[in-house]
């Protein structure tokens, strides 16, 4: 940004420069500023029809980001801001098993942005060491009350390894 700043005087950044500089957070209000078009272009990118689905969906990601940045328990956190998923959303049927879904537990947001990392041209492999990480869960964990602590108090079904957004070679 500096650089161009001096060799560019008067002359505001590209775009791809000033995102440079923007945080995380700030990201879906960036979205919020973009016209209908452009914000529905970049949702596309991600595999996601309409650009308001992906703005909320990454405010969403924003607020799972902090949990983690802020060494809050991950496993069993109730996140803030429930995503659902209209078929109108998303082309493709990975994400079949979230239509209807409303659980405050972190699965839907985890699935989420596996599909729209692996979606992008760029096809982020970001879903195979998460997936490596969720199997390495330790079992026979009890809560409190002697309840078993397992997957399914972050939300995540009995058979979610067979599901498009976490196998290998699926097409999204």
């Amino acid at each position: 940004m500096a650089h161009h700043l001096v060799a560019y005087e008067n002359t505001p950044p590209p775009i791809w420069i000033a995102l440079d500089v923007v945080s995380f957070g700030s990201l879906p209000y960036f979205m919020d500023l973009m016209r209908d078009e452009d914000r529905n272009a970049v949702a596309r990118l991600f595999g996601v029809r309409n650009g308001n689905a992906l703005t909320r969906w990454t405010r969403a990601f924003v607020d799972l980001r902090n949990i983690c940045a802020h060494d809050l328990r991950l496993f069993n956190s109730n996140v803030k801001r429930k995503i659902t998923i209209q078929p109108s959303q998303v082309p493709a049927d990975a994400l079949q098993h979230l239509r209807g879904h409303k659980s405050p537990k972190i699965y839907m947001h985890l699935t989420l942005l596996a599909y729209v990392l692996r979606s992008h041209p760029a096809e982020s492999r970001w879903h195979l060491p998460l997936r490596t990480q969720i199997r390495k869960l330790p079992t026979g964990i009890r809560d409190g009350s002697g309840a078993p602590l397992d997957l399914t108090v972050m939300g995540f079904p009995e058979n979610w390894e067979t599901l498009a957004p976490w196998q290998d070679n699926a097409r999204l």
